[in-house]
């Protein structure tokens, strides 16, 4: 019995290769299968994890640099406008044209960016390189881009106001400038301006008055109130305020413009001259020598023919065609001065079709005193858009 257990134990490892073998119950083998699938899902979810968090890392990091270049465009936009508004009330023909670069550019980097367009707006009317029409849209789009934009409706009343003579509307859309929460210093030069046009002085003084105390570094805040008290007959402290504006920044062509009147005005013919020559060498961009050349030449006219050399050769200095055009106003007052009249009422005549600047101030500039009356003066007033009773 023992020989046939042993053989029959022979036959079967000798049937299986030598190795016995035990079989695996089926209980056993499905759970080793589930196990190594589990063992796999947890690898798969791991490298899952591992990837998105390595893609979460880079989006991340993609958005920071987003986020970063933003804020530094924003901030190189934000450095532009401040630089462009600077240069361009800085009252000169090559600050203007720098200035309106910066607003171009900052224009390029957010075309719908408000105070852009304001600028260009401002910077264009001031020029005379665009006409009154591209101003006032430009203005527009700015206000209709960002209502709330104080600076954007002052820039647009100030269009209206000074190359257009829509006084009423003027006058409104400088009301709201200076209604928003945080009005524009220059909402108030404007509506000074505005107020004193139309007779209204001592409103536009208290107003800029103000606004100097609040500013008292702002230059423009300084001519304004020259201009409010030169047009009120007090030269010699509109002179003072002059000086004032120039301390803070010489290149200021209206500062030199309301000294020189103020001087006329007076009858201080040398202060006169001197005012002359800084207004047209600061607003030309002129350099030291040049305008020490215009001041040999005036005074050479001054000595040779007297108040009215002076005045022929301040209109030869200009010249004609669109030059003689810009300066249409200055020429009545000139003529005026030395009491040509008729040449006046022709000078300020002729200004109704170009549209000079100053041809605001027609109806309470003291040097057409001696006009008030004359019917071409008053129908030239009525041609501005100007009532004497102070409306508008």
């Amino acid at each position: 019995v023992g020989y046939r257990i042993a053989v029959r134990i022979e036959e079967g490892e000798a049937a299986e290769g030598g190795v016995p073998t035990a079989e695996v119950p089926p209980p056993v083998a499905a759970a080793a299968g589930e196990s190594l699938a589990a063992v796999r899902r947890v690898s798969r979810g791991w490298l899952g994890w591992g990837v998105a968090a390595v893609l979460g890392v880079l989006a991340m990091a993609v958005a920071a640099a987003w986020m970063d270049r933003r804020e530094r465009r924003a901030e190189q936009i934000e450095v532009l406008l401040a630089e462009g508004f600077d240069l361009c009330r800085r009252g000169n023909l090559p600050d203007v044209a720098e200035g309106v670069q910066r607003f171009s550019l900052a224009l390029k980097l957010d075309p719908d960016n408000a105070l852009a367009m304001a600028g260009l707006a401002e910077s264009g009317a001031r020029s005379g390189k665009s006409g009154f029409e591209v101003s006032e849209e430009l203005a527009r789009r700015a206000v209709a881009r960002a209502p709330e934009c104080s600076e954007c409706q002052a820039v647009l009343g100030w269009v209206l106001m000074a190359r257009g003579w829509r006084w009423r509307e003027a006058g409104a859309v400088l009301e709201r400038a200076m209604a928003a929460p945080s009005p524009a210093p220059q909402a108030m030069v404007w509506k000074s301006m505005h107020l004193a046009v139309h007779g209204r002085l001592e409103e536009a003084a208290g107003l800029v008055s103000r606004l100097v105390q609040q500013h008292p570094h702002l230059a423009q805040g300084r001519v304004a109130l020259a201009m409010t008290r030169f047009l009120s007959g007090r030269y010699r402290e509109a002179g003072e305020e002059c000086r004032r504006a120039l301390a803070v920044q010489p290149r200021l062509a209206a500062a030199h413009y309301w000294m020189g009147r103020s001087a006329m005005q007076l009858g201080d013919e040398v202060g006169a001259i001197d005012g002359r020559a800084m207004e047209h060498a600061a607003w030309n961009g002129l350099d030291f020598a040049a305008r020490n050349g215009l001041l040999a030449r005036f005074h050479g006219d001054s000595r040779r023919g007297g108040r009215r050399g002076l005045v022929e050769g301040w209109i030869k200095e200009i010249g004609e065609g669109q030059a003689a055009e810009t300066h249409r106003y200055n020429r009545a007052v000139w003529r005026a001065w030395i009491g040509d009249h008729d040449k006046a009422l022709e000078e300020l005549e002729a200004g109704l079709r170009s549209r000079p600047f100053n041809m605001i101030y027609t109806g309470v500039d003291p040097a057409f005193e001696p006009l008030r009356g004359n019917p071409r003066f008053e129908a030239v007033v009525r041609g501005v858009g100007l009532r004497e009773d102070g409306g508008g």
